[in-house]
């Protein structure tokens, strides 16, 4: 099983939805966890239960209300019980008690452009850092709704220097787009994660972090493509 976090103070739950729904293509068993003060996913997508905590959802299982890394191992014993084995936890949060890097295989830092989410984001990382003071962190990026403006990638990289971390190369930038935002938001209401019609560049972006995190060969990367490309 491999736990991937993704650390930031923006609105991230569409890439935990959409990175999860291509996972569920090479038929593996996803759990999404918002492990967030706001807890934002139990309000965007219509489950059957509101009430509950755990759910399952068009393929994936999805976890809300988690205080503990405790709590993400009985949602992942819940998953075990139905006889599947959890393959990847996509877990957001900006608890301190998640933000130990030890807890995780890979780290993913996302922001947007607006000032308060770097500030955010930088108060987010020293708490990530302070886990392993003696040791510098490797870590992904993604810059979300992606506009431009005068506060571009090395902007914000510099924003970031201070903190002992070192940041893969390329950084993944999702453009803001209208027809994405529109697939997302239909998205919420039908309860159901659709890819595509998802512009290019963001689809983009998910193959090249499913390459990167998941250890999926090629050739699975290319069925879940086209398989993506049927589904609706």
């Amino acid at each position: 099983m491999k736990c991937i976090l993704f650390v930031g103070t923006c609105n991230k739950e569409n890439i935990l939805l959409d990175t999860g729904k291509l996972l569920t293509y090479a038929e593996k068993n996803v759990l999404i966890i918002d492990a967030t003060f706001r807890q934002r996913l139990t309000r965007l997508l219509p489950f059957s239960d509101p009430k509950a905590f755990f759910h399952q959802m068009d393929g994936l299982y999805i976890g809300t209300a988690v205080t503990s890394p405790e709590g993400v191992s009985h949602y992942v014993e819940r998953i075990q019980q139905e006889g599947a084995a959890c393959d990847f936890v996509l877990l957001q949060s900006d608890m301190p008690v998640f933000l130990d890097p030890s807890l995780y295989d890979h780290l993913v830092g996302v922001t947007k452009q607006e000032r308060d989410m770097i500030i955010g984001n930088i108060e987010l990382l020293r708490v990530l850092t302070s886990h392993h003071s003696k040791r510098v962190l490797t870590m992904h990026h993604i810059i979300a709704d992606y506009t431009s403006c005068s506060i571009e990638e090395n902007y914000i990289r510099h924003a970031y220097s201070e903190i002992p971390i070192v940041w893969e190369e390329p950084s993944w930038i999702i453009p803001f787009d209208e027809v994405d935002y529109g697939i997302h938001v239909d998205s919420q209401f039908r309860g159901k994660v659709s890819i595509r019609g998802l512009s290019k560049p963001y689809q983009k972006v998910l193959y090249d972090l499913l390459a990167r995190l998941t250890e999926l060969d090629k050739q699975t990367i290319k069925l879940i493509r086209k398989f993506a490309k049927r589904r609706v």
